[in-house]
């Protein structure tokens, strides 16, 4: 079964993030497509998720967009890169939030939805 994720874009998917960032709130035309080498197993097509806009550099330093969550969606595809340890992933079903969202935030507005929604959900990172 197709378990809920967290999407974490990372300093590879800066161009991605810069443009989530960017886009008006609402649905996102067409897939966002990643390289991801973290995917947890339970991660599958049909997967619902939270797309969040994580750093463009190892030293936690602030980044051109706001970070969080900005968008949920549905993994579209997820398929092992042959003879590598990455993965090639389609996101779609893509809706952004008028704002990237922190967990903080979340978790301080609404506990309940955090604790069973988020609490539990797998990392993909990208």
């Amino acid at each position: 079964m197709a378990s809920a994720a967290i999407v974490r874009l990372g300093k590879t998917s800066k161009e991605l993030s810069k443009s989530l960032d960017e886009a008006e709130f609402g649905s996102y035309p067409g897939t966002a497509d990643l390289t991801c080498a973290q995917v947890p197993s339970q991660f599958q097509e049909g997967s619902p998720l939270w797309l969040w806009l994580g750093s463009d550099n190892n030293k936690g330093a602030a980044t051109e967009w706001a970070q969080g969550i900005r968008a949920i969606g549905t993994c579209l595809r997820n398929e092992r890169i042959e003879g590598g340890k990455e993965y090639d992933i389609s996101i779609g079903d893509l809706f952004l939030l008028p704002r990237s969202v922190s967990k903080m935030e979340l978790l301080e507005s609404s506990p309940e939805t955090y604790a069973r929604e988020l609490a539990d959900a797998a990392v993909v990172g990208a």
